[in-house]
């Protein structure tokens, strides 16, 4: 089988949560381009409808209770970290996006966000990132050419960490927002469609 069919393959059961589900993979790398097995990545975004978990979220009763908000995924020897997701939802006036940090032996290492690549024109406008050219500066998700995954929509991006030297240039960092979750993520695991 194909790596995505693989991937694909460790969630078995069948996604609750509303809205267009997503595979998203990578590997965690160092700058000279080794894995970096047990890194933890974390990811929190918001539901299809826009609207996050949280206290700050004027919007968050509304929210949908089979999406779980956020999860964490442990690196494998070979670097690769794995999330079944759906896609977020757009609020005013961010683009979709999703959160990321990745921490090692709990100390956080990266914090930063993956954009969707239908939103690259948006990345660089005035008034929402600054200046029109800051684009390149974003982690954009990428599609996996010849994969399919039947209604899963499959995505991809690597992590560099600002670890050792090496030719690979670390993946910029982002603030982590005002909807940093108010749980412990650590405690959650990599398929956010089926709520615990």
């Amino acid at each position: 089988p194909t790596l995505v069919a693989s991937l694909l393959a460790a969630f078995p059961d069948p996604p609750q949560a509303q809205g267009q589900v997503l595979l998203l993979f990578g590997r965690v790398l160092d700058r000279a381009g080794q894995p970096v097995p047990g890194a933890a990545v974390e990811i929190w975004h918001t539901d299809s409808q826009g609207i996050y978990d949280h206290p700050g979220d004027r919007n968050t009763a509304r929210r949908d209770r089979r999406f779980q908000f956020y999860g964490t995924a442990i690196a494998a020897a070979d670097g690769l970290y794995v999330f079944r997701t759906i896609e977020p939802g757009y609020y005013a006036p961010r683009p979709k996006h999703i959160h990321v940090k990745v921490k090692l032996e709990g100390r956080t290492v990266l914090t930063t966000q993956f954009y969707f690549p239908e939103d690259r024109q948006a990345l660089g406008s005035e008034g929402i990132f600054g200046r029109a050219g800051d684009r390149g500066e974003m982690l954009i998700l990428k599609p996996v050419a010849g994969e399919t995954g039947g209604a899963i929509r499959i995505l991809s991006n690597d992590l560099v960490l600002p670890l050792g030297e090496g030719p690979l240039t670390p993946t910029p960092p982002q603030a982590e927002g005002p909807y940093y979750p108010v749980v412990d993520v650590a405690a959650f695991d990599n398929d956010l469609t089926v709520a615990p």
